[in-house]
């Protein structure tokens, strides 16, 4: 039978990862935190007048933008998924508040990006209800339950 290579060898392999990986766990990717900041940065957050989403095809990132927190998540989805993240959209209800409000917020490999966090932050972190989460492609819409 042939052995298996010890936890330390394959810990100090060369293994191909995809750029501003982080090795530490725990650490927010640094292309995440880079999509976070830059839209943080320029977005003007005005209440939701009409509830449509701004459409992010023609946004450059560290263009300035307005909208509330869907249009917020759209964003940072739409530029994570450029940087090769996985991104969803999720949409919550936020229990501090009353009447619970809906929210949305962007996920991308369990980091949370949200319009009214000052940086990226773990899904765990926060004391969200989750509702319904989006395919990375936002054409399904799934229902989270537990």
């Amino acid at each position: 039978m042939a052995q298996l290579p010890s936890l330390s060898s394959m810990a100090n392999a060369s293994i191909p990862r995809p750029e501003g990986y982080n090795s530490q766990p725990g650490l927010v990717p640094v292309d995440l935190a880079d999509v976070f900041d830059q839209v943080s940065r320029h977005f003007t957050a005005v209440p939701d007048a009409e509830d449509r989403w701004l459409d992010p095809t023609h946004h450059q990132l560290g263009q300035p933008a307005a909208g509330d927190c869907e249009d917020f998540a759209v964003l940072c989805w739409w530029h994570s998924k450029e940087r090769g993240y996985p991104a969803r959209i999720v949409l919550c209800t936020v229990p501090e508040q009353w009447p619970a409000d809906g929210h949305a917020v962007c996920e991308a490999q369990g980091w949370i990006l949200d319009v009214r966090q000052v940086k990226v932050v773990p899904r765990q972190a926060l004391p969200y209800r989750w509702q319904f989460i989006s395919d990375t492609d936002l054409k399904h819409w799934y229902p989270i339950t537990g």
